[in-house]
C-alpha cells in the first residue's frame, strides 16, 4: 500500500508533463511540415521566373491583335488573319486540364520545363517565318506551350507555400493577369508602329531562357521527377505502367469539345455567320464531345482500371467547387470583354490612336493589381473569409460595368467618370479573379487541387473567347455581372473556411 502513495506523485508528475510533450510533439510536427514548402530568396527567384513565364504566354494572347495589319502587309494573306489569333486560342484552350492531369503521371516540373521550351522555340519560330499558313502552324504550338504554363503555374502553386501565406503569393501571380491584357494592345500598338511585327514574338526568346532557367534550378523535382541519368529519367517517363495511366479517350474527347467550341465562337459572326452550316456543327459536335467525356470520365472513376480519369466528376459533386466554376466563367466575362471595348471605342468614338486608346485603360491596369495583392493580404493576414472578398468584389463589378452603360457615346475627350467607373470594376475584378484560386485550395484536398486549379483555368480561356464574340454589348455585361453575384451565393457556407 506504501508503494502505491509513493508512486503517485510520479504518476501525477508524468501525466502533467504528458500535455507539454505533446505540445512540443505537436511543434516539431509543424516544423516539419514548414520545411516542405520554400522560402527566402529562393521562392523570390522561382516567382520571378513563374511571373516571367505567365506575362509573356499571357501576353501573347493580346498583343497581336494589334499588330495583324503589320503581319497581313508583310506576309500576305489577309483574308486569313484571323486565324493568326484562332489557332493560339485554340490550343492554349484544348490543353489546359490534359497539362495539369499529365504533370501527376510524368512530373510537374517536367511538364513544366517542357510547357516553357515549347512555348519558347515555337515563338522564335513565328518570329522568323516568311509565311502565314506556316505562322498559323506555328502559333498552334505555341499555343500547346503557352496552356501548360498556364496551367503548371497555378497546379504548383498550393505546393510551394503553406496556406497562410497562399492569399499573398498567388494575388503576386495572378496579377500578371490583368497587366498582360491590359499591356498587349499597347505594346502591340507600340512595336507594329515603331519597330517590325516579329519583335511581337521575338520578344519570348529573352524572357522565355530566363524563365527556364530559374525554373529549372530553383523549382524542387516532384516525387515523380527521379533525379537520376537524362537516359534513365527518359526511359523511366515512358514506361510502359506510366502511359497506360493516360486516359488517352478522355484527352481527345475534351480537345475535340474545347477546341470546337472555341473555334465556334472565334469565327462566328466574323469568317462564318452564326447560323452557318460549318458553326452549327462545331456547336453541336462540342456538345456531343461534352457529354461523351463526362461519360467517360465517370466511368474510369467506377472501374479498377489503371487508366486514371482526366478530370474526376465527383469534385463537381461539391457545391462549393461547382459554384467556383460557375461564379469564374460568370465573374471573368465582363473583364475579357472590357478590355477589349474600351480601347476600340476609343479609336472608333473619340478618334485616339492605337497606343493612347490602350491609355485609356491605365485607372483599371493599376486598380486590377492592387486589389489582388490587397485580396492575397486579407485572406492571409487578416484571415478574412475568401468568400467575403468575392462577394464584395462581385457587386462592386456589377456597379463598374452598370455605371459604364450610362457613358455619353459622343467623340471628343472621355468623360473623367468613365476613369473612376473603370477603377470600380478593376477592384472588383482584382478582388473576385484571384481569390476564388485562393477558395479552391481551402475546399479540396492537396493532391486534387492542380486538377480544380486546370479546370477553373479551362473555364478561364472558354469564357474569354465567349467575351470576344459580344464584346460591344455592355448590356449584356451587366448581365452576366450580375448572375455572377448570384453564382456567389452558391460558395457561401454556414460557417465562412478561412485561410489557416
Amino acid at each position: 500500500m506504501g508503494d502505491i502513495k509513493d508512486q503517485v506523485p510520479d504518476i501525477l508528475e508524468d501525466v502533467q508533463q504528458r500535455p507539454n510533450q505533446a505540445e512540443e510533439k505537436g511543434e516539431r510536427e509543424e516544423v516539419i511540415d514548414e520545411s516542405k514548402y520554400m522560402k527566402g530568396w529562393k521562392l523570390y527567384m522561382l516567382t520571378l521566373g513563374f511571373w516571367i513565364a505567365l506575362f509573356l504566354s499571357t501576353l501573347e494572347t493580346t498583343i497581336v491583335s494589334t499588330s495583324l495589319v503589320a503581319i497581313t502587309d508583310s506576309l500576305r494573306g489577309f483574308d486569313i488573319r484571323n486565324w493568326i489569333v484562332t489557332a493560339y486560342f485554340l490550343t492554349y484552350t484544348g490543353f489546359l486540364i490534359i497539362y495539369a492531369k499529365l504533370s501527376s503521371i510524368f512530373g510537374q516540373k517536367t511538364m513544366m520545363l517542357l510547357a516553357l521550351s515549347t512555348f519558347t522555340v515555337f515563338s522564335i519560330g513565328c518570329g522568323v517565318t516568311n509565311d502565314i499558313t506556316t505562322l498559323i502552324i506555328l502559333r498552334s504550338f505555341q499555343g500547346v506551350g503557352a496552356s501548360g504554363i498556364y496551367s503548371m503555374v497555378l497546379v504548383f502553386a498550393p505546393s510551394l507555400v503553406p496556406k497562410r501565406e497562399y492569399g499573398k503569393f498567388i494575388g503576386i501571380i495572378s496579377s500578371v493577369f490583368v497587366l498582360a491584357s491590359v499591356l498587349g494592345p499597347i505594346l502591340g500598338g507600340i512595336i507594329a508602329t515603331h519597330s517590325t511585327w516579329r519583335w511581337v514574338f521575338l520578344l519570348n526568346a529573352p524572357g522565355g531562357a530566363i524563365s527556364i532557367i530559374l525554373i529549372a534550378i530553383f523549382l524542387p523535382a516532384s516525387k515523380h521527377d527521379i533525379p537520376i541519368s537524362l537516359h534513365n529519367r527518359i526511359c523511366n517517363k515512358l514506361a510502359l505502367n506510366n502511359l497506360k495511366r493516360v486516359d488517352i479517350l478522355g484527352a481527345f474527347l475534351l480537345l475535340v469539345a474545347s477546341i470546337l467550341f472555341v473555334f465556334a465562337l472565334q469565327e462566328g459572326g466574323s469568317s462564318f455567320p452564326w447560323r452557318s452550316t460549318a458553326i452549327i456543327c462545331a456547336f453541336t459536335t462540342s456538345g456531343i464531345a461534352w457529354v461523351a467525356f463526362i461519360l467517360v470520365e465517370i466511368r474510369l472513376e467506377n472501374s479498377p482500371s489503371l487508366q486514371e480519369p482526366i478530370f474526376p466528376i465527383r469534385l463537381l459533386k461539391n457545391r462549393v467547387v461547382a459554384g467556383m466554376m460557375i461564379t469564374t466563367f460568370l465573374i471573368g466575362f465582363p473583364f475579357v470583354a472590357i478590355v477589349t471595348n474600351i480601347p476600340q471605342r476609343s479609336q472608333a468614338v473619340n478618334g485616339f490612336s492605337a497606343v493612347r486608346a490602350g491609355l485609356t485603360l491605365l485607372p483599371l491596369l493599376l486598380s486590377s493589381p492592387f486589389a489582388t495583392t490587397l485580396s492575397g493580404v486579407l485572406t492571409s493576414k487578416f484571415k478574412v473569409p475568401p468568400i467575403y472578398i468575392i462577394f464584395i468584389g462581385a457587386i462592386l463589378q456589377v456597379l463598374g460595368v452598370g455605371l459604364t452603360i450610362t457613358l455619353p457615346d459622343h467623340g471628343g475627350e472621355i468623360s473623367a467618370l468613365q476613369y473612376v467607373y473603370e477603377t470600380i470594376m478593376g477592384i472588383g475584378f482584382g478582388f473576385t479573379l484571384t481569390t476564388i484560386l485562393t477558395l479552391a485550395q481551402l475546399v479540396v484536398e492537396e493532391q486534387e487541387a492542380g486538377l480544380v486549379m486546370g479546370a477553373l483555368t479551362q473555364k478561364d480561356a472558354v469564357r474569354n473567347e465567349f467575351a470576344h464574340g459580344y464584346n460591344r454589348q455592355m448590356g449584356l455585361l451587366t448581365v452576366f455581372s450580375g448572375l455572377a453575384l448570384l453564382a456567389t451565393l452558391l460558395l457561401w457556407e454556414r460557417k465562412p473556411r478561412v485561410v489557416v
